[in-house]
């Protein structure tokens, strides 16, 4: 990518961050390396999250982590430590021009997101996901592969959206919410902190 003032640095040494890097590379954004427990990435590996704060004034940071929570706390590191954010959309994904993005989110090559969508901070969009004209997602909230969103939705804050799920239009999720892969849901979920699997998606522990 041209013009770029800072390379980025990838928070993160799993599996969403050796997809990331691939990803970043292969659309020319200069990756400087990644902080993390040292194991998949050791070759590019900068040194453990307790370092961040020797980086944060000469790059760009995404945070590739795939716990929800743990994106969020890694985040507000990052920001307590003056770093800035980057957010990634690939060339090959679909975000409609009144779309709002939020800092911190990457959108995976296929992923397609609709008129008047709203993505909160550090949000996943991974690939062939579709997010319908004016939903809103909310903050560090993953969306899996192939997750189809009608319009008008509401996803909370933490929210997982697993492999394959549906949401049909005009449903509302609360926070910290599971939704197992191939689930659809089809009603408002409105308890916190639960997980849904099946068709039609229920309560797991009910």
């Amino acid at each position: 990518m041209d013009g770029m003032s800072k390379s980025v640095i990838v928070v993160g040494t799993g599996g969403y961050a050796l997809e990331l890097i691939s990803l970043l590379k292969s659309a020319c954004i200069p990756v400087k390396g990644c902080i993390g427990p040292k194991n998949k990435l050791s070759e590019i590996w900068l040194g453990p999250d307790n370092e961040l704060g020797c980086f944060t004034d000469d790059y760009f940071f995404v945070v590739a982590i795939g716990d929800v929570q743990k994106r969020s706390e890694i985040s507000k590191k990052i920001l307590s430590l003056g770093g800035e954010f980057f957010s990634f959309r690939h060339e090959n994904s679909f975000v409609a021009e009144n779309a709002q993005i939020g800092a911190g989110c990457v959108i995976y090559p296929g992923a397609i997101i609709h008129s008047n969508a709203l993505l909160g901070a550090g949000v996943l969009v991974n690939s062939g996901a579709t997010i319908g004209h004016e939903t809103q997602i909310g903050n560090f909230s993953n969306i899996s592969p192939g997750v189809s969103i009608g319009g008008n939705c509401t996803i909370g804050n933490f929210v997982h959206v697993g492999i394959g799920s549906t949401i049909i239009e005009k449903v509302f999720v609360s926070d910290l919410v599971t939704i197992g892969a191939g689930a659809a849901v089809i009603s408002n979920i409105e308890q916190t902190n639960a997980t849904y699997i099946g068709v039609p998606a229920n309560n797991l522990n009910r």
